[in-house]
């Protein structure tokens, strides 16, 4: 879906909600560019455009992002991290190998 990556790619949003206020929206995958980590486990790729970060006490935290280079697109998912800590490290390591390889192909 083209049209959800012009709002994923975002770090931060703002909308108007039916009352007239405004509702501003902050964007937790720091590896999108121009949003910065305040606890820089996450350093931002120049090509990521989304998805999606979350957790849950069940599944634990997880992340889906998606890149493009040279176009080609990547989509890396990690998925039951213990933390933050964890799923930054392996989702950028993936994302960046990932992206890298689709430069020499």
């Amino acid at each position: 879906m083209p049209g959800a990556l012009k709002y994923t790619s975002l770090a931060s949003h703002t909308v108007t909600g039916g009352g007239g206020q405004p509702i501003s929206f902050q964007n937790h995958n720091y590896f999108v560019p121009r949003n910065r980590d305040p606890q820089r486990l996450a350093t931002p790729v120049p090509e990521c455009d989304g998805i999606k970060t979350g957790y849950t006490a069940a599944s634990g935290s997880s992340i889906v992002l998606t890149a493009q280079r040279d176009g080609r697109r990547v989509v890396v998912v990690v998925l039951g991290s213990a933390g933050r800590h964890e799923r930054e490290a392996a989702a950028g390591r993936i994302l960046r190998d990932a992206l890298d390889a689709v430069s020499i192909w």
